[in-house]
């Protein structure tokens, strides 16, 4: 039989927050779980018209064992994002 694995994406809603991020992606990674067959990803749902927490995350994978991606949502509106 087959190892269950447990699959956690957790989708993150921003916007001109970039401090805020940066301080969650790293109490993220703090809390992410080291155990067998769990496994954590991480997406950033960016609605900025300039994009600006693309660097906050490009900075971030060079230091996050976590999995982060970016995502920019270009029509304004958390209904968008979410």
């Amino acid at each position: 039989m087959a190892a269950s694995v447990i699959h956690v994406c957790l989708g993150i809603p921003t916007f001109c927050r970039n401090d805020s991020l940066r301080e969650l992606l790293y109490a993220l990674e703090r809390l992410a779980p080291s155990a067998p067959g769990v496994s954590v990803d991480v997406v950033v749902f960016d609605n900025d018209p300039q994009r600006g927490a693309e660097d906050v995350v490009s900075m971030n994978r060079t230091t996050c064992s976590l999995p982060v991606r970016y995502r920019h949502v270009s029509p304004p509106g958390l209904s968008n994002v979410r």
